[in-house]
């Protein structure tokens, strides 16, 4: 019997990978971040017009973290795209 690859358990699952990522980009855990990665990979950064594989990922997820303490990072997430935004905490 085939496997239903949009049911509630892979839903379950995607969100609890989604949190992962989440929580692991907030901590700027660079390793942890990297780890939730396939390695065979091919991301896509439309605005750079630019295909990344594992190795070159990690720098440009090392450079995308935010260094200054003063930074928030807020996620959204919805089936189709996963989007990241830099805020400033007001202080």
């Amino acid at each position: 019997m085939p496997t239903d690859d949009d049911g509630p358990q892979q839903t379950q699952a995607t969100g609890e990978t989604v949190m992962q990522y989440h929580l692991r980009w907030k901590h700027r855990d660079l390793d942890g971040v990297m780890a939730l990665y396939h390695p065979d990979i091919q991301h896509n950064d439309f605005f750079q017009n630019r295909v990344m594989g594992l190795g070159e990922l990690r720098e440009y997820v090392r450079s995308s973290m935010p260094r200054e303490p003063d930074k928030a990072l807020e996620h959204s997430f919805d089936r189709r795209q996963w989007q990241r935004r830099v805020c400033w905490r007001n202080g």
